[in-house]
């Protein structure tokens, strides 16, 4: 029980996100971070501003179609995760194409 209740610590976090027009209404880039304020515990010592979280997507829409192209990664309890992705949309149909590959 007591492994439980270590792995169940609390956890401050702090989310930031920014998004800029390159060309408003065409083109936009965003940019998600996602930190643990306190942090993991390494070697007896507490680690602050464990980023745990980060995304990246450059959005282009057009009048019938969009395309993203995304970047993801996150890193939680020594588990590490990183995503690459293309997205095209068509308009009025949906996600007509979505390759990614992850690491």
């Amino acid at each position: 029980m007591s492994r439980f209740r270590d792995s169940l610590r609390r956890a401050f976090g702090l989310f930031g996100l920014l998004v800029l027009a390159l060309l408003p209404n065409k083109l936009t880039l965003e940019a998600q971070l996602s930190f643990d304020i306190l942090g993991p515990v390494v070697d007896n010592e507490r680690k602050s501003w464990d980023l745990q979280r980060q995304r990246y997507v450059l959005d282009w829409k057009s009048q019938c179609y969009n395309w993203q192209l995304q970047y993801r990664e996150s890193n939680y309890r020594d588990t590490e995760e990183r995503e690459y992705r293309f997205v095209l949309a068509l308009r009025n149909i949906g996600t007509f194409l979505d390759l990614h590959d992850r690491f």
